[in-house]
């Protein structure tokens, strides 16, 4: 991760880019099996509300995972 995270939650970490208008999303590596399994759970919700967008709910341009 380039920088700190602004915010911290149980499963990740997320840094805003005010330049750019998004946010990144990190999981971290001490992150257990079912950590990683909640988190591709959660990005599963939020690409499927992609497709019919809702004001004030992120969108998902992106994804990577190593």
């Amino acid at each position: 991760m380039a920088r700190k995270a602004d915010v911290k939650g149980g499963n990740g970490d997320v840094v805003f880019d005010a330049e750019t208008g998004t946010a990144r999303k990190y999981l971290r590596n001490t992150s257990t099996a079912e950590k990683v399994t909640r988190f591709k759970r959660e990005l599963a919700v939020f690409q499927e509300l992609c497709k019919n967008p809702i004001p004030n709910v992120v969108e998902v341009t992106d994804v990577y995972i190593d």
